[in-house]
């Protein structure tokens, strides 16, 4: 909007965001959630190998239908076997390609990009009368007695820009991350929502 002289740009009093990755994601997060979902579906796909006449498995569409008992030495307990396995693989692959954190990578490949991100970071901090904060979500890990982030966070500079949401109920950082706007997973959702009022009143106030 700047670039283009868009004049609305001067109506924008501040940008108020929610575990948005403005740094990139946090490394951990797409190495454990990532390889959580393909080992998974991994495992089905083996389990189906193993089972699956070769034939079957290599369609593209995994369909059932009634048939006789098979002739073969199968046997008609390990045919129905084989059909369950390759439903469980074929719903695997299907559910790994509607993942919606999959999707959602594979999207905002800007994420990847750490360099483009900090310089567009840098123009925004520049940004004259325009307030920032970015609300990030913090989950504690009790085995690795450790605190996790789905968002790398600034090296300096975030003091009252980067603010911390605690969650005591998700399992894991994308869990605390999806579940910001339900009260029933975020057990800080009341003081993010005074939190966020606060932040806007005082962009309002501000103006002369």
């Amino acid at each position: 909007m700047i670039d283009n002289d868009d004049p609305l740009h001067s109506s924008i009093l501040g940008i108020l965001a929610f575990d948005t990755p403005y740094f990139g994601l946090n490394p951990p997060v797409v190495h454990r959630t990532i390889s959580t979902r393909v080992n998974a579906i991994t495992s089905a796909v083996n389990t189906a190998r193993e089972w699956v006449p070769q034939g079957l498995f290599a369609s593209k569409q995994v369909t059932t239908t009634a048939a006789a008992p098979p002739k073969s030495s199968w046997g008609y307990a390990k045919t129905l076997a084989a059909i369950g396995a390759g439903v469980a693989a074929a719903g695997a692959v299907g559910y790994f390609a509607k993942d919606p954190v999959v999707n959602h990578l594979q999207f905002v490949k800007i994420l990847y990009k750490p360099d483009e991100l900090a310089r567009r970071m840098k123009r925004l901090a520049e940004t004259k009368g325009v307030g920032f904060a970015n609300f990030y979500t913090v989950i504690w890990d009790k085995e690795d007695e450790e605190e996790r982030t789905f968002c790398n966070l600034p090296k300096e500079g975030g003091e009252g820009k980067w603010v911390r949401q605690d969650n005591g109920l998700a399992k894991d950082e994308v869990e605390a991350h999806c579940g910001m706007f339900l009260r029933g997973n975020n057990d800080h959702y009341d003081q993010m929502c005074l939190d966020g009022l606060r932040i806007m009143k005082s962009w309002i106030v501000g103006i002369e």
